[in-house]
């Protein structure tokens, strides 16, 4: 309901309709803050920025690369939280990162076009080739690699 009142208001603002997705979630849960004082007063802050068109410019200069890099991460992470909340057992930190990567990674790969896997040298191509074998190298380096929470 209230998402559909902000809908409401931006609209009749000038504004696009906005909506809260599932990224907040997987916001939520990477951070680890889900106090709604922290919530207000973020909310607090993006009307005041979305009052200055310098700051509009300011973000929207963000490269897709980037927006998209840490978009696929939270993906990652909400479906990771959404297994948990399956299974019922508390998956760490470190292993949310383990798991969700090579995941996405694998989609990446298998949806990645032949003429630019082509393009790559031989040795990429061999090992961009296998989405699951590269995935599994890319877990097994991010296992050792990332720092155990104690």
């Amino acid at each position: 309901m209230g998402e559909g009142i902000g809908c409401f208001i931006a609209s009749l603002l000038g504004s696009t309709p906005v909506t809260g997705y599932s990224t907040n979630a997987g916001v939520t849960s990477i951070t680890g803050i889900a106090s709604r004082r922290v919530f207000v007063a973020a909310g607090a802050w993006f009307i005041l920025f979305g009052f200055s068109g310098k700051l509009a410019a300011l973000i929207s200069a963000i490269p897709a690369a980037v927006i998209g890099g840490i978009f696929v991460i939270v993906c990652g992470i909400i479906a990771i939280s959404g297994l948990q909340v399956m299974k019922n057992e508390n998956i760490g930190e470190k292993e949310m990162y383990v798991i969700a990567v090579p995941m996405i990674l694998t989609l990446a790969l298998t949806l990645l076009p032949d003429d630019f896997l082509y393009s790559l040298p031989t040795t990429v191509q061999y090992l961009f080739s296998s989405p699951v074998a590269t995935a599994a190298i890319i877990a097994i380096l991010l296992n050792k690699i990332l720092p155990r929470v104690k």
